[in-house]
C-alpha cells in the first residue's frame, strides 16, 4: 500500500484521524490497561485504528454511488 500514493490516500481518507498508527499508539493502550485507571476493566477489546472503523462502512456507500 505504501507503494501506490492512491491507495495509500484512500486508506487515509478512510482513517479519522488521518494518519498511519505509530508503536506508541498502541504503547498507550496497553499502559492505559495496565495501569490504576483501567483497573476494573475487564474483557473489554479496544481498538486502536485512528477512527477507521467508524470510517469503513460511509467509505463503501461512496463506492457504490460510484457505481
Amino acid at each position: 500500500m505504501a507503494d501506490d500514493p492512491t491507495r495509500f490516500a484512500e486508506e487515509m481518507e478512510r482513517t479519522a484521524l488521518g494518519r498511519v498508527g505509530e508503536i506508541g499508539d498502541i504503547a498507550e493502550a496497553v499502559a492505559f490497561f495496565a495501569s490504576p485507571a483501567g483497573s476494573f476493566i475487564s474483557g473489554a477489546d479496544l481498538l486502536v485504528d485512528g477512527g477507521r472503523q467508524y470510517n469503513v462502512v460511509p467509505s463503501k456507500v461512496r463506492n457504490l454511488h460510484a457505481l
